[in-house]
Protein backbone atom coordinates (compact mmCIF):
# COMPACT_ATOMS: atom_id res chain seq x y z
CA UNK A 1 0.00 0.00 0.00
CA UNK A 2 1.38 3.10 -1.08
CA UNK A 3 1.78 6.06 1.89
CA UNK A 4 1.84 9.45 0.20
CA UNK A 5 3.96 12.32 2.49
CA UNK A 6 3.44 16.01 2.03
CA UNK A 7 6.30 17.90 2.89
CA UNK A 8 8.06 20.86 2.47
CA UNK A 9 10.42 20.59 4.91
CA UNK A 10 10.92 20.23 9.01
CA UNK A 11 13.75 19.97 11.37
CA UNK A 12 14.67 17.50 13.89
CA UNK A 13 10.70 16.07 12.79
CA UNK A 14 9.25 18.88 14.94
CA UNK A 15 5.54 17.91 15.72
CA UNK A 16 4.29 21.10 16.10
CA UNK A 17 5.68 22.29 12.69
CA UNK A 18 3.65 19.56 10.95
CA UNK A 19 0.09 19.95 9.71
CA UNK A 20 -0.98 16.91 9.03
CA UNK A 21 -4.43 15.30 8.26
CA UNK A 22 -4.55 11.63 9.48
CA UNK A 23 -7.75 9.04 7.57
CA UNK A 24 -6.26 5.82 9.31
CA UNK A 25 -3.69 2.82 10.33
CA UNK A 26 -0.03 3.89 9.23
CA UNK A 27 0.58 0.42 7.65
CA UNK A 28 -2.55 0.55 5.45
CA UNK A 29 -4.00 4.43 5.01
CA UNK A 30 -2.88 7.50 3.36
CA UNK A 31 -1.48 10.31 6.07
CA UNK A 32 -0.67 13.47 4.58
CA UNK A 33 1.78 15.68 6.11
CA UNK A 34 1.78 19.54 4.76
CA UNK A 35 3.97 23.03 6.52
CA UNK A 36 2.96 25.44 3.65
CA UNK A 37 0.18 27.30 4.84
CA UNK A 38 -0.46 29.03 1.88
CA UNK A 39 -1.66 25.66 0.36
CA UNK A 40 -3.37 24.10 3.19
CA UNK A 41 -7.12 25.08 2.05
CA UNK A 42 -6.41 24.21 -1.65
CA UNK A 43 -4.97 20.65 0.00
CA UNK A 44 -7.88 20.49 1.72
CA UNK A 45 -10.70 21.80 -1.20
CA UNK A 46 -9.18 19.69 -3.96
CA UNK A 47 -5.81 17.41 -3.27
CA UNK A 48 -4.70 19.03 -6.18
CA UNK A 49 -0.81 18.90 -4.39
CA UNK A 50 2.28 20.48 -7.09
CA UNK A 51 4.74 17.50 -7.63
CA UNK A 52 7.75 19.77 -6.45
CA UNK A 53 5.93 19.86 -3.05
CA UNK A 54 5.64 16.13 -2.42
CA UNK A 55 7.53 12.64 -2.35
CA UNK A 56 5.63 9.31 -2.29
CA UNK A 57 6.89 6.19 -0.37
CA UNK A 58 5.58 2.53 -0.24
CA UNK A 59 6.06 0.70 2.85
CA UNK A 60 7.61 -2.78 2.64
CA UNK A 61 5.60 -5.39 4.47
CA UNK A 62 8.69 -7.86 3.86
CA UNK A 63 11.79 -5.45 5.09
CA UNK A 64 9.30 -3.57 7.07
CA UNK A 65 10.59 -0.40 5.73
CA UNK A 66 9.95 3.24 3.35
CA UNK A 67 10.79 2.23 -0.02
CA UNK A 68 10.80 4.68 -2.70
CA UNK A 69 7.54 4.59 -5.54
CA UNK A 70 8.43 4.46 -9.05
CA UNK A 71 8.04 8.03 -11.06
CA UNK A 72 7.58 10.35 -8.15
CA UNK A 73 9.85 13.13 -7.06
CA UNK A 74 12.24 12.49 -4.14
CA UNK A 75 14.92 14.07 -1.74
CA UNK A 76 16.98 11.72 0.89
CA UNK A 77 15.74 14.81 3.95
CA UNK A 78 12.32 13.82 3.16
CA UNK A 79 12.31 10.11 4.18
CA UNK A 80 10.28 9.62 7.49
CA UNK A 81 11.11 6.91 9.80
CA UNK A 82 8.23 4.07 10.53
CA UNK A 83 9.41 4.30 14.59
CA UNK A 84 8.89 8.31 14.42
CA UNK A 85 5.62 7.67 12.58
CA UNK A 86 4.10 5.00 15.05
CA UNK A 87 5.73 7.19 18.07
CA UNK A 88 4.34 10.77 16.94
CA UNK A 89 1.59 9.87 14.48
CA UNK A 90 -0.44 7.02 15.77
CA UNK A 91 -1.16 7.53 19.79
CA UNK A 92 -4.70 7.45 20.13
CA UNK A 93 -5.16 10.67 22.20
CA UNK A 94 -4.57 12.70 19.06
CA UNK A 95 -7.20 13.30 16.06
CA UNK A 96 -6.17 15.17 13.83
CA UNK A 97 -8.12 18.71 12.42
CA UNK A 98 -6.56 20.84 9.85
CA UNK A 99 -3.78 22.71 10.79
CA UNK A 100 -3.60 21.74 14.57
CA UNK A 101 -3.46 18.92 16.61
CA UNK A 102 -6.95 18.39 19.24
CA UNK A 103 -6.92 16.09 22.16
CA UNK A 104 -10.08 14.00 22.51
CA UNK A 105 -10.79 16.42 25.11
CA UNK A 106 -11.37 19.13 23.03
CA UNK A 107 -12.10 17.13 20.21
CA UNK A 108 -14.87 15.31 22.21
CA UNK A 109 -14.86 12.32 20.75
CA UNK A 110 -15.58 8.73 21.56
CA UNK A 111 -13.14 7.35 23.99
CA UNK A 112 -14.56 3.89 22.92
CA UNK A 113 -12.25 1.76 20.48
CA UNK A 114 -13.26 1.56 17.14
CA UNK A 115 -12.74 -0.86 14.29
CA UNK A 116 -10.81 1.35 11.63
CA UNK A 117 -11.55 -1.50 8.86
CA UNK A 118 -15.52 -1.27 9.79
CA UNK A 119 -15.41 2.04 9.43
CA UNK A 120 -13.91 2.50 6.70
CA UNK A 121 -16.23 -0.28 5.07
CA UNK A 122 -19.81 1.98 6.76
CA UNK A 123 -18.11 5.28 5.23
CA UNK A 124 -17.32 3.74 1.94
CA UNK A 125 -20.98 2.82 1.65
CA UNK A 126 -21.97 6.13 2.01
CA UNK A 127 -19.90 7.51 -0.41
CA UNK A 128 -20.80 4.88 -2.75
CA UNK A 129 -24.96 6.00 -2.16
CA UNK A 130 -23.87 9.37 -2.39
CA UNK A 131 -21.69 8.76 -5.82
CA UNK A 132 -24.15 6.42 -7.40
CA UNK A 133 -27.39 8.09 -6.74
CA UNK A 134 -27.11 11.48 -5.82
CA UNK A 135 -23.84 13.63 -7.33
CA UNK A 136 -24.53 15.30 -10.57
CA UNK A 137 -27.94 14.19 -10.28
CA UNK A 138 -31.09 16.94 -10.79
CA UNK A 139 -33.37 17.48 -8.28
CA UNK A 140 -36.61 16.27 -9.01
CA UNK A 141 -39.40 17.34 -6.49
CA UNK A 142 -42.46 17.02 -8.74
CA UNK A 143 -45.23 15.38 -6.57
CA UNK A 144 -44.21 17.14 -3.46
CA UNK A 145 -45.45 20.09 -1.56
CA UNK A 146 -43.08 22.64 -3.07
CA UNK A 147 -44.27 24.98 -0.13
CA UNK A 148 -42.66 22.79 2.53
CA UNK A 149 -39.30 23.53 3.52
CA UNK A 150 -38.08 20.11 4.21
CA UNK A 151 -38.82 19.13 0.94
CA UNK A 152 -35.44 18.52 -0.73
CA UNK A 153 -33.90 17.23 2.27
CA UNK A 154 -36.32 14.38 2.04
CA UNK A 155 -35.46 13.83 -1.69
CA UNK A 156 -31.89 13.63 -0.46
CA UNK A 157 -32.97 11.14 2.19
CA UNK A 158 -34.60 8.97 -0.23
CA UNK A 159 -31.74 8.94 -2.38
CA UNK A 160 -29.28 7.99 -0.01
CA UNK A 161 -32.11 5.15 1.12
CA UNK A 162 -32.90 6.81 4.85
CA UNK A 163 -36.33 6.49 5.83
CA UNK A 164 -37.95 9.84 6.92
CA UNK A 165 -38.11 8.94 10.67
CA UNK A 166 -38.00 10.90 13.71
CA UNK A 167 -35.55 8.73 15.77
CA UNK A 168 -32.96 9.92 18.17
CA UNK A 169 -30.42 8.41 16.58
CA UNK A 170 -27.69 8.28 13.57
CA UNK A 171 -29.33 8.63 9.82
CA UNK A 172 -27.03 5.79 8.57
CA UNK A 173 -24.08 3.47 9.59
CA UNK A 174 -23.54 5.46 12.81
CA UNK A 175 -23.65 8.72 11.02
CA UNK A 176 -26.55 11.91 10.88
CA UNK A 177 -26.76 13.16 7.51
CA UNK A 178 -27.06 16.83 6.62
CA UNK A 179 -27.18 19.00 3.47
CA UNK A 180 -25.27 22.18 3.07
CA UNK A 181 -27.11 25.85 3.48
CA UNK A 182 -26.55 28.90 5.61
CA UNK A 183 -28.35 27.59 8.69
CA UNK A 184 -28.08 24.05 9.13
CA UNK A 185 -30.30 22.57 11.75
CA UNK A 186 -29.02 20.17 14.71
CA UNK A 187 -32.10 19.34 15.55
CA UNK A 188 -35.84 20.52 16.44
CA UNK A 189 -35.66 19.71 20.64
CA UNK A 190 -39.15 21.26 22.46
CA UNK A 191 -37.85 22.21 25.67
CA UNK A 192 -38.42 19.82 28.97
CA UNK A 193 -40.89 22.39 30.09
CA UNK A 194 -42.70 25.66 28.98
CA UNK A 195 -44.18 28.45 30.51
CA UNK A 196 -47.24 27.27 29.10
CA UNK A 197 -46.79 23.46 29.85
CA UNK A 198 -49.82 21.77 31.70
CA UNK A 199 -50.63 20.59 34.96
CA UNK A 200 -47.48 18.42 36.58
CA UNK A 201 -45.62 19.10 33.48
CA UNK A 202 -44.22 22.44 34.88
CA UNK A 203 -42.38 21.10 37.37
CA UNK A 204 -38.89 22.93 37.39
CA UNK A 205 -40.59 26.10 36.30
CA UNK A 206 -43.17 26.37 39.15
CA UNK A 207 -39.78 25.77 41.58
CA UNK A 208 -38.00 28.24 39.75
CA UNK A 209 -40.83 30.81 39.35
CA UNK A 210 -42.07 30.27 42.84
CA UNK A 211 -45.33 29.31 40.83
CA UNK A 212 -47.80 26.89 41.24
CA UNK A 213 -50.51 24.95 38.62
CA UNK A 214 -52.69 27.42 39.39
CA UNK A 215 -50.85 30.29 37.62
CA UNK A 216 -51.72 29.68 34.09
CA UNK A 217 -51.05 30.48 31.08
CA UNK A 218 -52.11 29.29 27.85
CA UNK A 219 -49.60 27.72 24.36
CA UNK A 220 -51.40 30.69 22.39
CA UNK A 221 -50.88 33.69 25.18
CA UNK A 222 -47.27 32.47 25.45
CA UNK A 223 -46.88 33.25 21.78
CA UNK A 224 -48.82 36.23 22.08
CA UNK A 225 -47.21 37.81 24.98
CA UNK A 226 -43.60 36.85 24.13
CA UNK A 227 -43.64 36.96 20.10
CA UNK A 228 -44.54 39.55 17.54
CA UNK A 229 -46.78 39.72 14.83
CA UNK A 230 -46.18 39.73 11.36
CA UNK A 231 -48.00 42.07 9.16
CA UNK A 232 -47.10 39.56 6.22
CA UNK A 233 -48.70 37.02 7.94
CA UNK A 234 -52.02 38.93 8.13
CA UNK A 235 -50.56 40.08 11.75
CA UNK A 236 -50.18 36.40 12.48
CA UNK A 237 -48.13 36.05 16.13
CA UNK A 238 -45.00 34.33 16.22
CA UNK A 239 -42.25 33.34 18.46
CA UNK A 240 -39.54 33.57 16.14
CA UNK A 241 -37.17 35.90 14.80
CA UNK A 242 -36.16 38.92 16.44
CA UNK A 243 -38.01 38.16 19.54
CA UNK A 244 -36.08 35.02 20.08
CA UNK A 245 -33.20 35.52 22.86
CA UNK A 246 -29.39 34.75 21.80
CA UNK A 247 -27.05 33.03 24.28
CA UNK A 248 -26.14 36.13 27.33
CA UNK A 249 -27.93 39.49 25.41
CA UNK A 250 -31.35 40.50 26.66
CA UNK A 251 -33.31 41.51 23.46
CA UNK A 252 -35.86 44.23 23.19
CA UNK A 253 -38.65 41.88 23.65
CA UNK A 254 -37.21 41.12 27.52
CA UNK A 255 -35.73 37.99 26.95
CA UNK A 256 -32.25 35.95 27.67
CA UNK A 257 -30.77 32.37 26.79
CA UNK A 258 -28.21 31.38 30.01
CA UNK A 259 -27.02 28.14 30.39
CA UNK A 260 -26.42 27.15 34.42
CA UNK A 261 -23.76 25.28 36.08
CA UNK A 262 -25.72 22.16 35.04
CA UNK A 263 -25.41 23.35 31.44
CA UNK A 264 -29.32 23.41 31.65
CA UNK A 265 -30.09 25.71 29.04
CA UNK A 266 -32.56 28.75 30.35
CA UNK A 267 -34.56 31.02 29.01
CA UNK A 268 -35.30 33.99 31.35
CA UNK A 269 -38.22 36.82 31.00
CA UNK A 270 -37.36 40.15 32.67
CA UNK A 271 -40.22 42.90 32.70
CA UNK A 272 -37.77 45.25 33.05
CA UNK A 273 -35.89 45.26 30.06
CA UNK A 274 -38.87 44.61 27.87
CA UNK A 275 -38.70 47.90 25.68
CA UNK A 276 -42.50 47.48 24.47
CA UNK A 277 -45.41 49.71 25.44
CA UNK A 278 -47.79 46.71 25.43
CA UNK A 279 -45.97 44.77 28.85
CA UNK A 280 -48.21 47.02 30.95
CA UNK A 281 -51.39 45.02 29.76
CA UNK A 282 -49.77 41.02 30.75
CA UNK A 283 -51.05 39.41 33.97
CA UNK A 284 -49.04 40.73 37.08
CA UNK A 285 -47.55 37.57 37.69
CA UNK A 286 -45.34 38.35 34.33
CA UNK A 287 -44.57 41.86 35.25
CA UNK A 288 -41.41 40.38 37.48
CA UNK A 289 -37.89 40.22 36.24
CA UNK A 290 -36.18 36.77 36.32
CA UNK A 291 -39.00 35.05 35.01
CA UNK A 292 -38.46 31.23 33.32
CA UNK A 293 -39.88 30.95 30.33
CA UNK A 294 -38.59 27.73 28.85
CA UNK A 295 -36.46 25.30 29.96
CA UNK A 296 -33.91 22.48 28.20
CA UNK A 297 -32.20 20.40 31.03
CA UNK A 298 -29.25 18.88 30.32
CA UNK A 299 -29.87 15.28 30.85
CA UNK A 300 -32.51 15.26 27.98
CA UNK A 301 -30.51 17.19 25.32
CA UNK A 302 -27.65 15.12 26.01
CA UNK A 303 -29.36 12.27 25.06
CA UNK A 304 -30.51 14.23 21.58
CA UNK A 305 -26.74 15.65 20.83
CA UNK A 306 -24.95 12.52 21.96
CA UNK A 307 -27.11 9.79 20.15
CA UNK A 308 -27.13 11.96 16.94
CA UNK A 309 -23.85 12.89 16.77
CA UNK A 310 -21.37 11.27 19.17
CA UNK A 311 -21.50 7.88 17.59
CA UNK A 312 -18.70 8.36 14.07
CA UNK A 313 -19.75 12.43 13.69
CA UNK A 314 -21.76 13.47 10.55
CA UNK A 315 -21.41 13.65 6.38
CA UNK A 316 -22.79 16.67 4.76
CA UNK A 317 -23.97 16.80 0.79
CA UNK A 318 -22.59 20.01 -0.83
CA UNK A 319 -23.85 21.74 -3.67
CA UNK A 320 -22.40 23.31 -6.46
CA UNK A 321 -24.44 25.13 -8.80
CA UNK A 322 -28.11 23.29 -8.08
CA UNK A 323 -26.79 20.04 -8.11
CA UNK A 324 -24.72 17.93 -4.94
CA UNK A 325 -21.02 16.97 -6.09
CA UNK A 326 -19.15 16.71 -2.64
CA UNK A 327 -20.01 14.60 0.06
CA UNK A 328 -17.99 15.99 3.85
CA UNK A 329 -17.15 13.90 6.81
CA UNK A 330 -17.49 15.71 10.39
CA UNK A 331 -15.89 14.72 13.12
CA UNK A 332 -18.44 13.33 16.03
CA UNK A 333 -18.79 15.77 18.87
CA UNK A 334 -20.69 15.39 22.42
CA UNK A 335 -23.25 17.61 24.41
CA UNK A 336 -20.69 19.48 26.25
CA UNK A 337 -19.17 20.68 22.80
CA UNK A 338 -22.56 21.50 21.48
CA UNK A 339 -22.81 23.93 24.92
CA UNK A 340 -19.43 25.29 24.46
CA UNK A 341 -20.56 26.21 20.90
CA UNK A 342 -23.77 28.03 22.35
CA UNK A 343 -21.69 30.34 24.28
CA UNK A 344 -19.38 31.16 21.43
CA UNK A 345 -22.49 31.67 18.95
CA UNK A 346 -21.63 29.16 16.57
CA UNK A 347 -24.95 27.65 17.79
CA UNK A 348 -28.66 29.69 17.89
CA UNK A 349 -31.77 28.77 19.49
CA UNK A 350 -33.77 29.55 16.19
CA UNK A 351 -37.27 29.30 17.06
CA UNK A 352 -40.49 29.09 14.70
CA UNK A 353 -43.53 28.53 17.14
CA UNK A 354 -46.38 30.12 15.57
CA UNK A 355 -50.32 30.21 16.11
CA UNK A 356 -52.23 27.84 14.59
CA UNK A 357 -49.54 25.43 14.66
CA UNK A 358 -49.01 22.63 17.71
CA UNK A 359 -45.79 21.90 16.37
CA UNK A 360 -43.06 24.07 18.67
CA UNK A 361 -40.28 24.61 15.86
CA UNK A 362 -37.93 25.09 18.70
CA UNK A 363 -34.89 24.45 16.49
CA UNK A 364 -30.78 24.75 17.20
CA UNK A 365 -28.79 25.53 14.33
CA UNK A 366 -25.33 26.35 13.37
CA UNK A 367 -23.61 27.99 10.64
CA UNK A 368 -19.49 27.96 10.29
CA UNK A 369 -20.18 25.58 13.06
CA UNK A 370 -20.68 22.77 10.40
CA UNK A 371 -17.35 23.17 8.31
CA UNK A 372 -15.24 24.00 11.48
CA UNK A 373 -16.15 20.10 12.37
CA UNK A 374 -15.33 18.64 8.35
CA UNK A 375 -12.49 16.87 8.20
CA UNK A 376 -12.84 14.80 4.48
CA UNK A 377 -14.02 15.46 1.44
CA UNK A 378 -15.31 13.79 -1.64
Amino acid sequence: MSMLFTIEQFDEYEIEDVVCYLLSDVHKKYINYWTDKRRIKSVLSSHNIPKDRYWKFRYDEKTKEYVTCKNTYTRSHAFIEKQWCEDNIMKPEYHILHNKYVTTDKCNSSSQKIDNNKIDGEKNHIIMLFNNNVKGVKICLEGRNTKHCGKEGHWLEMKMGIKHNKNNEPDINGYEMKKSSNKITLGDFSASEYAFSGKNKRNVINIMNTWTDDTKISRNEFIRIFGNSNPKKKNRYSWSGICVPTYNIWNTNGQILTINENNDIIIYYSFSNDKRSIKTKFPSFLQNDNIVIAVWMSYKMKLHINNKFNKKGFFMCKKICDVYEKICFGRAFNYEYFISCIKDKKIIFDSGMYEGNNRNYSHFRGSCFWNELIIEEY
